[in-house]
């Protein structure tokens, strides 16, 4: 169980436990979020698992915001819909246990987020995810759902001037920007995430919009580290995440 300031996460039937990138991710979109005028009223969390980033979601938005979180795993849908039962937005999200290529939903989306599965297969062979149950294979590798499937369903679902939120290893962000280039998403701004002071970033943090929004801007990038030279969190760590983290 993760507790969180205003809620609690249950994630005993879920292959992927709460981990900081969901929570820096989600964080990092209120703080986003925070700068424009409009409050997004339509949400939509691709992939939510034990449903932490559409909760996240759920409290930093507006009474009138509508949340739907699609999850594949049946397991994991069951308990993001306990999770969403036990908190105080239980009339704010629906959690979906359905593929996000059959999501049937007759609405676009202001804002749409996703922490997808990033782990890809590897070229050569290895013994790396030999002890990994199917569930947790399927939701740390792309094979369930890759960038290119990812990026086009936000086309399909983003509002003309929505935004849309998902993280990715360092390394390959290069090759997301590419993509999501390909398929008419605009990188506005990113954040290349690192454990700690000195060492080069993990994962990247980006927000996109359509190259038709009036959003489009020159990309603003930032870094974040989550601890110090002495193993403690940073103050920028503490002040992004304050708002759901119990110790800050």
């Amino acid at each position: 169980m993760f507790r969180c300031k205003q809620f609690v996460i249950h994630q005993d039937k879920c292959a992927m436990k709460v981990n900081t990138d969901s929570l820096t991710l989600g964080s990092w979109v209120g703080q986003q979020h925070a700068v424009k005028l409009a409050v997004p009223t339509t949400i939509l969390d691709i992939g939510t698992g034990t449903g932490i980033l559409a909760l996240m979601l759920a409290q930093q938005s507006g009474e009138a915001a509508h949340i739907d979180a699609v999850e594949l795993d049946v397991n994991a849908a069951l308990q993001a819909a306990e999770n969403v039962k036990l908190s105080p937005w239980v009339n704010k999200v629906v959690v979906h246990n359905t593929d996000i290529h059959h999501f049937d939903s007759n609405i676009r989306y202001e804002l749409i987020v996703s922490n997808p599965p990033y782990f890809a297969h590897s070229q050569q062979h290895t013994h790396a995810y030999d002890k990994q149950s199917d569930a947790r294979r399927a939701a740390r590798q792309t094979s369930q759902l890759t960038e290119q499937a990812l990026f086009t369903e936000v086309m399909l679902r983003l509002t003309d001037d929505g935004t849309f939120f998902c993280l990715y290893p360092f390394d390959t962000r290069d090759e997301k920007l590419a993509i999501a280039e390909q398929l008419g998403l605009h990188c506005k701004a990113m954040l290349h995430i690192r454990h700690s002071a000195g060492t080069k970033p993990y994962v990247t943090a980006f927000c996109f919009v359509r190259h038709t929004s009036i959003l489009v801007q020159t990309r603003v990038t930032d870094e974040l580290s989550i601890r110090s030279a002495t193993n403690e969190y940073t103050d920028e760590f503490k002040a992004l995440c304050r708002d759901f983290y119990l110790k800050f």
